[in-house]
Parts: structure tokens; C-alpha cells; sequence
């Protein structure tokens, strides 16, 4: 049985949201990823959490990890 996890990913590569939910899947999880690519989309997106990880590229259009 999959382990249900909820991941918000701050990137701007939409592929990168189907390659984390492929490595998750492999896992065993179940994943639920919402991508967000601005700072008031990843705002709006803790607002409505909770999440059990947040993954963020190191640049993201002016957003990003830093």
C-alpha cells in the first residue's frame, strides 16, 4: 500500500513536477504535487496546506530557494 504524501514544488520546469511524481511513486508513495511557479502562487499555496514537503528549484523566475 502507497503512503499518501502531499509535495509543493516551486519550479518552473513542468517536467519536473512528472519526474518527482514518478521518484515518489517508486518509493511507495502516492503523491499529490501542486507546482507553483510565482511567490503568490507559493503565497496562497501555504495558506491552503498542510504539506508534508516543499521542494523549490535554486532559481525560479526571479523566485526561487533563496
Amino acid at each position: 500500500m502507497s503512503v499518501p504524501v502531499r509535495a509543493l514544488l516551486v519550479d518552473d520546469a513542468a517536467s519536473s513536477s512528472a519526474l518527482l511524481s514518478e521518484e515518489l511513486r517508486r518509493g511507495g508513495f502516492a503523491p499529490e504535487i501542486r507546482r507553483v511557479t510565482t511567490r503568490e502562487d507559493f503565497e496562497n499555496s501555504l495558506e491552503i496546506g498542510p504539506w508534508d514537503v516543499v521542494l523549490s528549484d535554486i532559481a525560479c523566475a526571479g523566485f526561487g530557494a533563496f
